[in-house]
């Protein structure tokens, strides 16, 4: 059996970091909302014999890891492991279309969505919250991806809350120059403030207040991310990118994640169309929707 699905990147309306744990993993507070952009991964569940145990994976970007290393390969071996299934024979091909290492949960969506192909390939042994606790094992945003549409996200990423969801509008995604990883990021935000969290942030509680009144200048004036202060001033591609998107009549414009992906919102199309043209002059630009929980299925 062949079976598809989207895997949706996210962006981050709001991110900010409230604590280091002792293991060195971070604690944050994050409202995630899922956009149209989106890999596709197929799936084929092949016959296996007794002491078969295969997973190919390929990728259309060649750029991107096919073995062991992959987190949607781990996130197979996991469901497998988990669902005490002994012997198997799979394929996992993604078909690349989210910017790598841009905090866009490109990687995380694709091991979500694997999650959820195999979940159904196999007669649906685990309902969503067992998927996310498999999920969570792999990486901070696989849980989110797993349910996708707009959430608090707290723990280091795993414990969810629905909120009010984004209303509908047009988000113009762009990634372009140098990329930054995740632990790098986290590094410079703990330098910068020092390993103490406790006078960061903007004001979590006005935007969910502006998201249940479906207020988009209101949403776009509490929006935050801790990580701009420590990326922009070394990244000027994405500098410039959220200076393009202010310049086009963005309400706002913010980085995604721990960057370098700047998403803008903007309540006219024909806005949205003009940034994303202009954007597209020194980075890949995308042009978004947001998206909800049913059509993350």
């Amino acid at each position: 059996m062949v079976l598809s699905s989207k895997a949706f990147a996210k962006i981050n309306l709001y991110l900010d970091v409230t604590g280091i744990r002792d293991n060195g993993y971070h604690n944050i507070k994050s409202i995630m909302q899922t956009v149209s952009l989106h890999d596709t991964v197929t799936m084929e569940s092949l016959d296996a014999d007794e002491d078969t145990r295969n997973i190919f994976l390929t990728c259309s970007e060649p750029a991107v890891p096919t073995g062991e290393k992959n987190i949607a390969y781990k996130a197979a071996a996991a469901f497998f492991r988990e669902a005490g299934i002994d012997f198997y024979n799979c394929t996992i091909h993604i078909d690349k279309n989210i910017p790598m290492e841009a905090g866009l949960a490109g990687g995380s969506t694709d091991a979500a969505a694997v999650l959820r192909l195999l979940n159904k390939l196999y007669g649906s042994p685990f309902d969503s919250e067992k998927l996310c606790s498999i999920g969570a094992t792999l990486g901070a945003d696989v849980p989110f991806c797993i349910m996708g549409g707009t959430y608090l996200c707290e723990g280091i990423g795993e414990i969810l809350t629905k909120v009010p969801s984004l209303m509908d509008c047009y988000i113009v995604v762009a990634r372009g120059g140098e990329g930054i990883s995740t632990p790098v990021a986290y590094g410079l935000v703990d330098e910068k403030w020092d390993r103490d969290f406790s006078c960061s942030g903007g004001d979590i509680g006005n935007l969910l207040m502006f998201l249940s009144h479906k207020d988009i200048d209101g949403i776009a004036y509490s929006m935050y991310n801790i990580f701009e202060d420590v990326i922009l001033p070394s990244h000027s591609v994405a500098s410039t990118l959220k200076e393009i998107m202010l310049d086009c009549g963005a309400v706002d414009a913010m980085m995604s994640g721990s960057g370098p992906s700047i998403f803008g919102i903007f309540d006219s199309e024909r806005e949205a169309k003009l940034a994303a043209d202009m954007a597209g002059g020194i980075a890949k630009a995308f042009i978004c929707r947001p998206v909800g929980e049913t059509e993350n299925e």
